[in-house]
């Protein structure tokens, strides 16, 4: 039996923010000049990767989560320290020989790309809604839309320039693992937008994206470092992604407490929908690309290329959703019209005799009070079959039966459809005629 921690609630989450305040803070203040010894800048980044760790594990081991979200978190929980280690290798290499300075061993390389492949194994891993054929051909137009944006922004920024982080970093690893970072919260965002998710909380998700996003996007600034050597990305990129970790885990645990207590949540489904615009960001993004390389004409060429292939994209979007919304149609016509179908028979049923077809006691009753309040001119009679006992009696009911609806079918055929004709029980008949009959027409009829 696991115990529930007692702990305030979001606690974490601000120590979180503590420290990532404070490092932002020092990195403002030493960005003209250095105003202490380099390892100081270290620790409010570290103090931020303790936490996250911390807080991930500590959902893992304390909190009450179904199987799939406790194997997610876990794997979450060892990509945390797997890139936790590589930050203290990292905070070594910067401190160490030749110090100070941003180049990366490879040992740090490998423990942050160990730690964006778990961390893709966990978003891959986490059970989704079932999707339709259709669904299935959207999520993948885009999702091709958003990555092949995504890969002509990263070209732009980062591969086309990858000799400048070769030359602040010593390796093109820290670009591989800051792209793929990068890709990663891409995948969330699509993985939450399209499929929807279970067990694991959405917000919680959300928040990891936004992690990936924030710290790659950090990370990518290492270019702009290379006079500050005192400095480093990773004074942003940490405390972005485990502040925003830790925020996910309060998320999580929140979501499983509420859960256990049989107070869920109410889901915010406008929230998730409004990430089914991130292909019309690829796209503003890329349009932003194009003008930027109006000035560098050697850059054009693979900027055009990808903008083509995002027209092509969103045009074939374009035409399966006019698609898919024609099938909607079409079914919402046919429910609309099954539905109407089914009242007006109910509607029947209730207003009518279910052996003859007439109309019942209630309908007759509403019509007659309908015609005494306009002051219609009407006559009504009543009608039964002599000796129907005898015959209903002696040859069976399917016999009465038989007679009761030949003699319905005659009564009203005489009356003729523009007036009522009701059963009102057993052999008993009432006939309401409307519009000015005379007693003698209705005697004849």
């Amino acid at each position: 039996m696991r115990l529930r921690l007692t702990e305030h609630p979001g606690r974490a989450t601000r120590v979180a923010l503590v420290c990532a305040l404070l490092s932002f803070a020092y990195l403002a203040a030493a960005w003209n000049a250095p105003i202490a010894p380099p390892v100081v800048g270290w620790i409010a980044p570290l103090a931020s990767v303790v936490v996250g760790v911390y807080s991930t594990v500590r959902l893992v081991l304390a909190t009450p989560l179904g199987p799939a979200s406790r194997r997610f978190w876990r794997t979450m929980a060892l990509a945390a320290v797997c890139i936790g280690v590589g930050a203290v290798s990292q905070m070594i290499d910067t401190l160490g020989r030749g110090a100070p300075t941003q180049v990366l061993s490879n040992r740090t390389s490998a423990f942050d790309l160990a730690g964006v492949v778990l961390m893709i194994a966990a978003i891959l891993l986490v059970p989704v809604n079932k999707l339709t054929r259709a669904a299935w051909v959207t999520f993948a137009l885009d999702a091709g839309t958003v990555l092949a944006g995504g890969v002509l922004f990263t070209w732009y920024f980062a591969i086309r320039n990858i000799g400048d982080f070769e030359a602040t970093t010593g390796s093109s690893l820290p670009l591989v693992a800051t792209v793929a970072t990068g890709f990663l919260g891409v995948l969330v965002l699509l993985r939450i937008s399209f499929a929807g998710v279970r067990e694991v909380s959405p917000g919680a998700l959300q928040l990891l994206a936004v992690a990936a996003l924030t710290s790659c996007s950090a990370a990518g600034l290492s270019p702009q470092l290379a006079e500050r050597p005192y400095l480093n990305t990773s004074f942003l990129a940490f405390p972005f992604a485990y502040g925003f970790l830790t925020a996910a885990v309060d998320r999580q645990r929140r979501a499983a407490l509420a859960a256990l207590d049989g107070d869920e949540p109410r889901r915010r489904p406008a929230r998730v929908r409004s990430l089914y615009l991130l292909p019309y960001v690829a796209v503003l993004l890329t349009d932003g690309v194009l003008l930027a390389t109006l000035d560098s004409p050697a850059d054009a060429g693979p900027v055009i290329v990808g903008a083509v292939v995002l027209t092509a994209l969103v045009s074939a979007r374009q035409l399966v959703s006019f698609r898919e919304n024609g099938r909607l149609l079409r079914r919402l016509d046919s429910t609309v019209a099954d539905l109407r179908e089914s009242e007006n028979r109910m509607t029947h049923q209730a207003t009518h005799d279910g052996l003859t077809g007439l109309a019942n006691r209630a309908l007759m009753a509403s019509r007659l009070e309908a015609a005494l309040a306009a002051r219609e001119d009407i006559v009504f009679a009543l009608i039964d079959l002599d000796d129907f006992k005898v015959v209903n009696d002696r040859l069976g009911h399917a016999v009465g039966d038989t007679l009761l609806v030949a003699a319905a079918s005659r009564i009203q055929e005489a009356v003729g459809p523009d007036h009522t004709v009701a059963r009102l029980g057993g052999d008993e008949f009432a006939v309401l005629l409307r519009g000015g009959s005379s007693p003698a027409a209705a005697s004849g009829s």
